[in-house]
């Protein structure tokens, strides 16, 4: 193939390129952060009050489960994949730095 049919060839390549392109960016979803839940509100650890542990069953129709038994949580606890071993004391080693923590009632969030 000579210098003439080489050139040709770049434009085809490129065009097929940027529509191999184009193809796998609309065929895959693009990813997103997904929340912890959809609202941080919906459910309470604190037992006065209305959405707490003892009414959780009934905030939501998919959460029916939690007035059925003890030890019921709205966010999915698998016995499986939790892992209790016996751990020493907690080691800290940080350099002290200006932060604010939030206490959101099933977490903390820390703000720098």
């Amino acid at each position: 193939m000579g210098l003439a049919a080489r050139r040709h060839l770049h434009p085809t390549v490129g065009a097929l390129l940027a529509a191999a392109l184009l193809l796998s960016a609309i065929a895959v979803p693009g990813a997103t952060a997904q929340d912890e839940t959809e609202d941080e509100h919906e459910f309470s650890y604190d037992p006065a009050v209305e959405n707490g542990p003892d009414h959780w069953g009934e905030v939501k129709p998919e959460w029916a489960t939690c007035s059925e038994g003890r030890w019921q949580s709205p966010i999915a606890l698998y016995g499986h994949r939790a892992i209790q071993r016996d751990l020493c004391y907690l080691n800290y080693s940080y350099q002290p730095a200006e932060a604010s923590i939030v206490n959101r009632g099933h977490d903390i969030m820390v703000h720098r």
